[in-house]
């Protein structure tokens, strides 16, 4: 039986000081992973605005069953969205 990997929740994200990123308007979308490596979906897109040096997290939320990981995409501005990394 195939069983599609759902698409990803819309993320979560909290902007803080103390961190790497430089100031703007980041997009961050999330897919989700299963036990296999296959992918859902993206997420809609959420917009994180930062200042000089912060940090941006993403909070997945709720994730579906067989759900082991997600990966985070991010953008700055209104780019193309890249994978970030694999969690």
């Amino acid at each position: 039986t195939y069983n599609p990997v759902a698409r990803g929740a819309i993320a979560e994200l909290e902007v803080s000081m103390g961190g790497l990123v430089a100031a703007g308007a980041y997009q961050v979308a999330i897919r989700w992973v299963d036990a296999k490596g296959r992918r859902g979906e993206l997420s809609e897109v959420r917009v994180a605005t930062a200042t000089a040096d912060s940090t941006i997290r993403v909070h997945p939320g709720q994730h579906g069953a067989g759900v082991t990981a997600y990966d985070v995409y991010a953008a700055e501005g209104g780019g193309v969205l890249w994978r970030q990394k694999a969690v």
